[in-house]
């Protein structure tokens, strides 16, 4: 509208009137480059340009922004003109899309640090646990229970295992073996012992431990093992017994 170098000195009155009305005429506009045309403008003259939407000045030569970032205070901003993605990352992850219409809900996802997860351990094995410095469980394990021999005390007077090397045991112990001779006649033998160890003042040997041995012997022995009661047993020497009746008779 207006040429801002003029009126000079020797324009006419009238000229000089319409100068300045075309003055105001940019001023009321803002000087905005979408409504009039400002020629030659002063240096650091202030405009709006509602193409791009922000305050420019005139540096003498071109327009540029006035200013990098404007402050504006809004009593109240309904959304953002572009959404913005708000994330959370490290031990946990997730993401939400946020333009201040309305409020988000991030759903955190932990991730997968144990390859083997499931129930570990059971009545011959244990689990076997392994963590980070965050405590997150990492790897899951499980191993063999190393069970240790339980001595027997005071069987046969004697405090250690006990180890049948034949199959010679039988009644009391639990257990009937094979016959001398026959398949498995020797091996090692499981035994069933009951009754309180602790106390226990029976079935002892004041000779030690010794090996029941199911085989068949030849000859006469030195000694035998025997009871008259069931409930004591102790040895005697064959040569001392006598036996009446026996052989034909004439």
């Amino acid at each position: 509208m207006a040429d801002w170098s003029k009126p000079g000195l020797t324009d006419t009155y009238a000229n000089f009137l319409t100068y300045i009305a075309a003055r105001d005429t940019d001023l009321a506009a803002g000087m905005d480059p979408a409504k009039v045309t400002v020629t030659n403008p002063p240096a650091n003259a202030i405009r709006w340009n509602s193409a791009n939407g922000y305050w420019e000045f005139w540096n003498g030569t071109a327009w540029g922004v006035l200013a990098a970032t404007y402050n504006v205070v809004a009593a109240q901003a309904v959304k953002l003109k572009t959404a913005v993605a708000i994330a959370v990352s490290g031990d946990v992850a997730g993401s939400a899309s946020f333009d201040g219409s309305a409020g988000i809900s991030i759903a955190a996802t932990l991730p997968t640090v144990n390859a083997n997860p499931g129930v570990a351990g059971n009545a011959t094995t244990v689990p076997v646990v392994t963590t980070n410095a965050k405590g997150q469980v990492t790897a899951v394990s499980q191993t063999a229970i190393s069970f240790p021999a339980v001595p027997v005390t005071s069987v046969f007077g004697r405090t250690g295992a006990v180890t049948l090397a034949s199959s010679d045991v039988t009644g009391a112990l639990g257990y009937s073996p094979p016959q001398p001779g026959g398949s498995g006649a020797s091996g090692t033998w499981p035994i069933s012992v009951t009754g309180n160890a602790a106390t226990a003042s029976k079935l002892v040997s004041t000779a030690g431990a010794g090996t029941y041995n199911w085989a068949g012997q030849s000859g006469q022995p030195s000694w035998l093992w025997g009871s008259n009661d069931g409930a004591n047993f102790y040895v005697w020497n064959p040569a001392n017994f006598s036996v009446n009746y026996c052989g034909p008779r004439f």
